[in-house]
């Protein structure tokens, strides 16, 4: 005679066995399934697709404004509203554009160029 103990042990263990080989099956295919992605993501970029939004060009104003702000005849909240973007893009972007230009006039480039191929960057004309 089977006790109702010795019972309850036995369907415990076959459901932990069976929650074992159901969570095994789950992890194996979610690894199958990283790998296809990181190889499609692969073979993506090989052939040139680029992943993410696509950047918006500055706005023509952006370089007298930035002058103005770094200046101080304008707040940085004055200065996001007139370029329409919020304060943390235009310090990013001021940021950036100051990066280009320090590295621009280490070698001798005027700033204006420099501001000109960068918009024609982001706006797609140059590749």
């Amino acid at each position: 005679m089977i006790s109702v103990k010795e019972n309850d042990l036995t369907g415990t263990f076959i459901a932990d066995l069976v929650l074992q080989m159901l969570s095994y099956v789950a992890q194996t295919e979610r690894e199958f399934i990283r790998r296809r992605q990181a190889e499609g993501i692969e073979s993506a970029k090989k052939r040139g697709v680029r992943f993410g939004r696509e950047k918006e060009p500055l706005p023509q104003e952006f370089e007298e404004v930035r002058d103005d702000y770094i200046n101080g005849r304008i707040s940085v909240r004055k200065t996001a509203e007139r370029c329409k973007m919020s304060p943390s893009t235009f310090y990013r972007k001021a940021k950036e554009m100051q990066t280009i230009y320090d590295i621009a006039k280490s070698i001798d480039l005027n700033k204006s160029v420099v501001y000109n191929e960068i918009a024609n960057y982001q706006n797609g004309a140059v590749k």
